[in-house]
């Protein structure tokens, strides 16, 4: 059984990575709001980081502090007006969710604990939960988290679809209007499983 949870924990990481890894080449290459693709990407990476069966390179305060400010900063972008505030808020609510991903993160004393599923392994329900009222509140807050990110995977699978109900885009451009929510997807489903505690 904790080589299953190693194999799919694995699995988990290499997907945050290559989502990571896309948004920034997309960032890169100018398709879609570079800003996002950026912090889309860092959040990949940083995903990757968490579920590395070496542990988190990355300080729990330290993650929490960066998505905190990038997240105080996309939030307040998603107030304003026109379409840039629509992702803008999504990112907010997960650079939320990247903040309590690291508040949550338990860091084993025994070093040989942190093979079996990385750093942050106590994610979810099943582990990073005390009791008492902080730990249903606790339950509770993963719960509403992973449920926004599975709704988020299937506004990902709808934005694939050609734009606007319009004629399908050709070639190179086909594939960056479907690359990016493709990315966005893996993300979400990895935060939801993290949330979820099977991670």
């Amino acid at each position: 059984m904790a080589a299953i949870g190693q194999l799919w924990t694995m699995t988990l990481a290499i997907a945050c990575l290559g989502s990571g890894l896309a948004c920034l080449a997309m960032a890169v290459a100018r398709i879609g709001d570079r800003t996002g693709q950026l912090m889309h990407g860092v959040m990949g990476v940083a995903m990757a980081a968490m579920l590395s069966p070496w542990g988190d390179p990355v300080p729990a305060a330290a993650g929490a502090a960066a998505f905190a400010v990038g997240g105080a900063w996309f939030a307040s972008v998603a107030i304003g007006r026109g379409p840039a505030r629509i992702e803008a808020r999504h990112l907010a609510i997960a650079s939320t969710a990247m903040v309590v991903m690291y508040l949550m993160s338990r860091q084993p004393a025994d070093p040989s604990a942190v093979t079996a599923g990385g750093g942050h392994a106590g994610h979810g329900l099943s582990g990073g939960a005390g009791g008492g009222i902080s730990g249903v509140l606790l339950v509770a807050l993963s719960l509403v988290l992973a449920g926004y990110f599975v709704w988020h995977v299937w506004t990902c699978a709808e934005r694939t679809r050609a734009p606007d109900g319009g004629p399908r885009p050709e070639g190179a451009v086909r594939t960056a209007v479907r690359a990016a929510p493709v990315a966005h997807a893996i993300m979400s489903a990895a935060m939801a499983a993290m949330f979820l505690g099977v991670s």
